[in-house]
C-alpha cells in the first residue's frame, strides 16, 4: 500500500515536471519564432512572417495560447505596417475564417491544404491592401506586376515556412495518464 502511494506521487511529480518542461519549450519556441520573424521582416519588407505563427496557433486549437499570442502578434505586425491600424486585424480575421472553414472541409495540417490556402490568403491580403489604400486616400506608386510578385512571394514564404516550422515545432504534451 505504501509503495503504491509513493510510486503514484512520483508519477505526479514526473508528469508535472514534464509538463513544465514542455511549457518552457513552448515559450522558448514562440520567443525565438517572434525574434526571427522580426529580423526576417527587416530583410524582406512587405512579407508577413508572423502570420505563419497565427496559422500554427489556429491549427493547434489551444485557446489559452491563442488568446495570449494573437494580440502580441497583431500588435507587433500592426506596428511594422505603413497603413492605418486595422489592415492586419482584417487580414488575420480572414486567415481565421479560412482556417476555420478549411478545418470543417479538409485536413488543415497538410501541404495539400496549405498551397491553395496560402494563395487565397495572399490574394485576400492584396485585396485588403488595395481597399485600405483607397479608404485612406493615400497615393502609392505600385504597379500591378509588383503587387502580384509581392503576393506570390508571400504565398511561397507562408507555405514553405509553415511546412518547415511544423517539422521542428515541439509536439503537444502527449503524456499518458495512468489509471490507478
Amino acid at each position: 500500500m505504501y509503495f503504491q502511494t509513493q510510486s503514484t506521487n512520483y508519477l505526479h511529480i514526473f508528469r508535472f515536471s514534464l509538463g513544465l518542461k514542455m511549457k518552457m519549450l513552448n515559450v522558448a519556441w514562440w520567443f525565438l519564432f517572434i525574434v526571427c520573424s522580426i529580423i526576417a521582416t527587416k530583410f524582406f519588407p512587405g512579407i508577413d512572417f508572423l502570420v505563419i505563427g497565427f496559422i500554427i496557433l489556429l491549427e493547434e486549437e489551444d485557446i489559452k495560447q491563442l488568446l495570449i499570442m494573437t494580440p502580441l502578434l497583431l500588435v507587433i505586425q500592426e506596428s511594422t505596417t505603413t497603413l492605418s491600424f486595422g489592415s492586419i486585424l482584417l487580414w488575420y480575421s480572414c486567415i481565421y475564417i479560412l482556417v476555420t472553414v478549411g478545418r470543417w472541409l479538409f485536413v488543415t495540417r497538410t501541404i495539400l491544404f496549405m498551397i491553395p490556402f496560402c494563395l487565397i490568403a495572399s490574394v485576400l491580403q492584396a485585396m485588403i491592401f488595395i481597399f485600405m489604400v483607397m479608404l485612406e486616400g493615400v497615393k502609392i506608386d505600385i504597379s500591378l506586376t509588383s503587387l502580384i510578385e509581392k503576393q506570390l512571394a508571400q504565398a511561397i514564404v507562408m507555405c514553405f515556412l509553415w511546412w518547415g516550422l511544423m517539422q521542428i515545432r515541439p509536439a503537444k504534451d502527449t503524456t499518458v495518464t495512468l489509471q490507478h
